[in-house]
């Protein structure tokens, strides 16, 4: 038994640190099965900040061998449950035998460019540079959690896709606090402030990627025509506002009432692409409208020619896409049953968004029942967008961990029943 992989998640609300800590411990051992774990992820509220500097020693004291990686968090995740508004430790323990952890730390200035990123992160990593005509290697999957405040996170994505194009990466931006400074992250028995800490995982281990952004398209999709920077000048020939305005008058009456709250723009992923439906499109929000030139500026760059598409957002909606793509997931896995994952969730879904706790993970346990959960709620997801990395924004993205070596059958899923979409 010893050689397997096995993850466990534990969660405590307790307000003390370190009972706090102990208490997810105890949850999660049990789940290991008398196997050390060779890494534990981290997630605290900021209801802890007074010992995010003492909590690598803290966790330490539990699990003296295994490597730290975590950071802070608006809400936390464990065993289907999301611990929000309130103080949460989230434990997710990880004995992987077979598996080469590669941590790192980096700060904003040292992310190298796509040119030389292969190079410049495999000489960080401590991984032998590529020979040109060698065979392929075995991915390279990376979990990242970068602080928002201090990295430019999709410049560091696009670094890392091109040092490890063929190697998934998911995580997700700190979150809690308000400020420069105000977050953490946790590497071995180091705190950091700024930046953006991370391990790379080689060897006997795999990584899937689920992202739901939870997001409705409506109207059709149009073509940009012309823009400039993150401007969207024109599409089909005019401008987005009289596109938008036109849009609207043809929504129905429950739409029209979610168009009223927030109007979002999906940005093609695929440009290859000819038909587009759910999560074909990068969601992006609208930072400014001119009513002079009917222009749309959105928190994200936006080519000529490329495919962009209104969108609106509720609950349910969230919910159905969320079950939709776990349900895509686990109909497609035909090599081997994950083992762990984590749930890496926007802060404005949750409680707020759903009107109900634990949503998101509990119906993650209903789909895919028997898999341990942690994670926390983000300032910004990371996972797959076609054929590349991106910051997404209202998604939940779940990174699921797998023995590559298990054999190719499908797994058989006891789904438990679930009300919701």
């Amino acid at each position: 038994m010893g050689g397997l992989m096995r993850f466990s998640s534990g969660i405590s609300r307790h307000p003390q640190t370190a009972q706090a800590v102990a208490e997810a411990a105890q949850a999660a051992l049990p789940g290991l099965d008398g196997a050390e774990p060779d890494l534990v992820l981290l997630f605290a509220t900021p209801h802890h900040s007074a010992q995010f500097q003492e909590l690598p020693l803290t966790i330490a004291s539990h699990f003296p061998r295994a490597l730290l990686l975590g950071c802070s968090g608006g809400g936390v995740v464990g065993q289907s449950t999301e611990v929000e508004h309130s103080a949460g430790i989230s434990l997710t323990l990880a004995s992987l035998p077979g598996v080469d952890l590669r941590p790192f730390h980096i700060e904003d200035g040292d992310v190298p460019e796509p040119e030389r990123a292969a190079t410049v992160w495999r000489q960080r990593l401590g991984l032998p540079l590529r020979v040109a005509g060698a065979a392929l290697e075995q991915p390279t999957p990376v979990v990242v959690l970068p602080e928002p405040f201090s990295v430019r996170i999709e410049r560091l994505l696009r670094s890392l896709d091109a040092a490890f194009p063929d190697s998934v990466k998911v995580g997700g931006a700190a979150s809690g606090g308000t400020r420069p400074g105000s977050h953490a992250l946790w590497l071995g028995p180091r705190l950091f402030k700024n930046g953006a800490v991370g391990v790379a995982l080689r060897g006997a281990i795999a990584l899937d990627a689920v992202v739901a952004q939870g997001c409705k398209p409506v109207g059709a999709p149009m073509l940009v025509t012309r823009s400039q920077g993150n401007v969207i000048l024109e599409v089909d020939g005019k401008s987005p506002l009289q596109a938008l305005k036109a849009m609207a008058a043809d929504l129905s009456a429950d739409d029209l009432e979610l168009a009223r709250r927030a109007v979002l723009v999906g940005i093609e992923m695929e440009p290859d692409r000819v038909d587009y439906g759910h999560g074909d499109f990068l969601v992006r929000q609208i930072a400014e409208v001119d009513h002079n030139t009917g222009s749309l500026s959105l928190s994200s760059l936006v080519q000529p020619w490329q495919v962009v598409q209104f969108h609106v957002r509720d609950g349910r909606t969230s919910a159905a896409d969320l079950r939709r793509m776990l349900e895509r997931y686990r109909a497609q896995q035909t090599e081997g049953s994950p083992q762990g994952a984590l749930l890496f969730s926007c802060l404005g879904r949750g409680e707020g968004l759903y009107g109900k706790p634990n949503h998101d993970s509990q119906l993650f346990e209903a789909l895919l029942p028997g898999v341990p959960l942690g994670g926390f709620f983000c300032n910004g997801e990371i996972g797959k967008a076609g054929k590349t990395t991106a910051l997404h924004g209202f998604t939940a993205s779940i990174a699921l961990f797998r023995d590559p070596s298990e054999s190719t059958t499908s797994p058989q899923w006891q789904v438990r029943d679930s009300a919701e979409a």
